[in-house]
């Protein structure tokens, strides 16, 4: 075997001994690219397998070594071909048809679907040790970021 092929093998045996709960990941921009790593870097038990997209410029593309292999249309497609378990969406760029197409596929396949945030929690300033009961700016409890 040549020292180029031996680390791409490596590679695929990696990815596919990972353990996990099998994880698709709805939205393959930068909040989708911080989702896996995310998801990834935590003991969350997941395991990102797949994103989908709309950007068809995106499909065949990887992040992170995660394939983007289609948008909307292929939802059924990649549950079944990387056998998905949960379905998080990881943009906040959906239309509400498109979240309501993937929570009525989830719901008719028993999968679980989680929306993946990074959000913005204001913390009151202290005044003489004590939380200021100051009225926090409006909207401020937490935001998507």
């Amino acid at each position: 075997m040549s020292r180029l092929s031996f680390p791409s093998v490596q590679l695929v045996r990696n990815w596919f001994q990972r353990k996990g709960q099998r994880i698709l990941i709805y939205g393959a921009g930068d909040q989708g690219e911080l989702s896996v790593r995310r998801l990834a870097s935590r003991n969350l038990d997941l395991h990102p397998v797949c994103f989908l997209d709309d950007d068809v410029r995106k499909h065949g593309k990887q992040i992170h070594g995660v394939p983007i292999v289609g948008g909307l249309e292929s939802l059924a497609f990649a549950v079944d071909r990387y056998r998905v378990n949960k379905i998080a969406i990881g943009t906040t760029k959906l239309s509400p048809e498109a979240l309501l197409t993937i929570h009525t596929f989830a719901e008719g396949h028993g999968l679980e679907v989680a929306e993946v945030g990074f959000g913005v929690r204001w913390i009151p300033p202290k005044v003489n040790g004590e939380t200021s009961k100051a009225k926090a700016p409006a909207g401020s409890e937490v935001q998507s970021a």
